[in-house]
């Protein structure tokens, strides 16, 4: 079975997300994390800390990781790239670089204070996930 798509106009991109579109294309895996807070008394709740997190240096400040993970969103709405947070597998070291971020240790930090003040939010969790491209954000950077 043959599937023809048929894209003949792309949406308007900043010069920030064609960078970034070009960057997912070259990465062999371009990984992405969910940082979240859960409670050790209820596994129902949880709220994101950050969302679509992909870091390029574990010592990296979070204003420029909170403008990427935007730019993601961004690209997905656009249908550009697909965020998937529910691998069957993955590479664990595509993840090291998150566990061992300065990021995460802050939010370790933050986690610990909470549970000593038996706070809801009492865990730290990483879902994990990869950003891809699709059809539409292959022909995107084919122009």
């Amino acid at each position: 079975m043959s599937v023809s798509i048929k894209c003949t106009k792309s949406p308007e991109l900043t010069p920030e997300e064609l960078a970034l579109l070009q960057e997912i294309k070259n990465s062999r895996r371009y990984a992405v994390a969910n940082f979240e807070l859960r409670s050790s008394q209820n596994d129902e709740i949880y709220t994101g800390a950050m969302e679509n997190v992909h870091l390029l240096d574990k010592d990296e400040e979070m204003t420029p990781v909170v403008e990427r993970g935007e730019l993601l969103e961004q690209l997905k709405e656009k249908g550009l790239i697909v965020l998937n947070y529910e691998l069957g597998v993955y590479v664990k070291s595509d993840y090291v670089i998150f566990k061992e971020s300065h990021l995460w240790a802050e939010l370790e930090t933050a986690v610990a204070e909470a549970k000593e003040q038996n706070f809801t939010f009492d865990l730290l969790h990483m879902t994990k996930g990869l950003a891809e491209l699709t059809v539409k954000g292959s022909y995107a950077l084919s122009k």
